[in-house]
């Protein structure tokens, strides 16, 4: 996938996180009148529990024990359909300061054998994902219901950093389900060791991940100390240079993460469409002052 094919896709991603962002504890949430627009229809929406623990004056970049209490249960994105593709989308964190801390992450066996270890944080959250379906039917297993209302037709995982990783997570499960699923993945972090990275290869055939050159959570976590294992980026993972000559970013870890200014690195286009858009977000406004030249 090029970049220009990828923008749209890191829009919807933003839509997701836009959508959970009003009302977290909202499930179903109140629906972005951007994704109809853009000729989708909500399926089924995600959720998952999750609990990141604050720390002096920053976010750490440990993500720990996800909580399976319903009352820490939160909007994550939501499933759509056009014109019969599907696409999983799982929303992002809220900004970059939550990797700014360059500490070592745990490390946990992946459940399907041979598959490695991946981080114990972003697993713990993934574990906890639902699907609920827009006819409001008990909510099941995410990768289960995805699996059920998709039924075998084309379907792309998106996601962005935090987001990318359950979604890494989601599409490999979805593969070993026999579900083909392909990816899409913005600003990912790293996942799991070598084994899980060669286990994701063998078992997806078909994904994308673009990192932008300056953004610092493609390159964490680093390293886990009590099981003495490193972790590495996927294989597959494109890297977006700093271009002299193309669209610029303001040089701070916000404004390098945020998706509004990886649309902006993908497609300038796409970028002045997304911020024309009467539906733009204020906090999408505010992140495309980032952007001081497409």
């Amino acid at each position: 996938m090029d970049r220009l094919t990828a923008a749209p896709y890191a829009l919807l991603v933003m839509y997701a996180w836009d959508m959970c962002d009003i009302n977290p504890r909202q499930i179903p949430p109140s629906v972005d009148a951007r994704i109809a627009d853009a000729g989708w229809t909500i399926v089924g929406y995600l959720s998952g529990s999750d609990d990141i623990v604050v720390s002096g004056l920053r976010l750490r970049s440990a993500v720990l024990s996800a909580s399976t209490d319903e009352r820490n249960r939160v909007c994550y994105g939501y499933v759509a359909e056009r014109q019969g593709q599907f696409v999983a989308v799982i929303r992002g964190t809220d900004g970059a300061e939550e990797w700014g801390d360059d500490l070592d992450f745990l490390m946990t066996d992946h459940p399907h054998a041979g598959a490695g270890l991946v981080d114990q944080g972003f697993w713990d959250i993934y574990r906890t994902m639902q699907f609920h379906g827009v006819a409001g039917e008990a909510p099941v297993p995410i990768a289960a219901g995805i699996v059920k209302v998709t039924a075998g037709s084309p379907l792309m995982v998106l996601g962005h950093s935090l987001g990318s990783s359950l979604a890494t997570y989601l599409t490999l499960d979805l593969n070993l389900a026999t579900c083909h699923a392909s990816a899409c993945l913005f600003a990912s972090p790293r996942t799991g060791n070598q084994t899980f990275v060669d286990f994701f290869e063998a078992t997806v055939s078909n994904y994308d991940v673009f990192n932008y050159e300056r953004d610092v959570v493609p390159t964490v976590p680093k390293s886990d100390v009590l099981h003495f294992s490193r972790y590495y980026p996927l294989k597959q993972a494109k890297t977006i240079p700093v271009d002299p000559s193309g669209p610029q970013i303001r040089d701070n870890p916000l404004c390098n993460h945020h998706l509004i200014c990886y649309t902006a690195l993908l497609d300038a286009t796409a970028y002045e469409q997304a911020i024309a858009d009467p539906h733009c977000s204020v906090d999408d406004h505010q992140c495309a002052e980032c952007v001081l030249r497409v």
